[in-house]
Order: structure tokens, then C-alpha cells, then sequence
């Protein structure tokens, strides 16, 4: 019997859903955003998994610039008139949110 089917990589992972709110500065204002965030069931967001996001919603590559009184991330090259920083304001956890998955 072939177990090909059987790939760590695509096993059914619950996941608990964040909402991240980041202030984007870009070259004429400043934005507000709330940007949705997935993680494995109890574990909690990594400087890693920011960066991860900033480049799947914004496509910018990302480094971190501070960690106190926010988390701030600077862009590694700026376009001319694009984003410059990005700052992590708050992390809330939705506790109504129950995934779907398949049997």
C-alpha cells in the first residue's frame, strides 16, 4: 500500500485566528489596519510570523526595527513613494471564530 498520502506537511492543523491592528506609514499618511492572523492552536505570534504577514498582505519585505512601547518593522527597500514602517499597535485573539474542517 503506498503511503504517499501521508505528508506531515498537509495534515489538518487547527488554527486559532488573531486580528492584528498595524499602523502603516506610508510616503503621504498614515493607516490603520486590521489584518487577520493564523496560528497554530496555543501557540502565540512570533517576530517571524509578522513578518510573514506584512509580506502576504502588503508584499514588502520586513525587519524589525523595535520592540518598546510597540513592535515596530521598518521596510527593507522601500518603494519611492511606498511604505515605510509598520507598527503593531494591538494583537486580539477571536474567541468566536470556529474553524471548519473536513472528515
Amino acid at each position: 500500500m503506498s503511503k504517499e498520502f501521508l505528508n506531515d506537511d498537509e495534515a489538518i492543523v487547527s488554527k486559532d485566528k488573531y486580528y492584528a491592528l498595524v499602523e502603516a506609514t506610508d510616503y503621504y499618511e498614515v493607516k490603520s489596519e486590521q489584518i487577520p492572523l493564523f496560528l497554530e492552536k496555543g501557540k502565540q505570534p512570533t517576530v517571524g510570523d509578522y513578518i510573514r504577514l506584512f509580506k502576504d498582505h502588503f508584499r514588502v519585505d520586513t525587519e524589525i526595527k523595535s520592540f518598546t512601547p510597540y513592535m515596530e518593522f521598518k521596510v527593507t527597500n522601500p518603494q519611492p513613494k511606498g511604505l515605510r514602517n509598520l507598527k503593531v499597535l494591538r494583537l486580539a485573539k477571536d474567541f468566536t471564530y470556529r474553524p471548519i474542517t473536513k472528515l
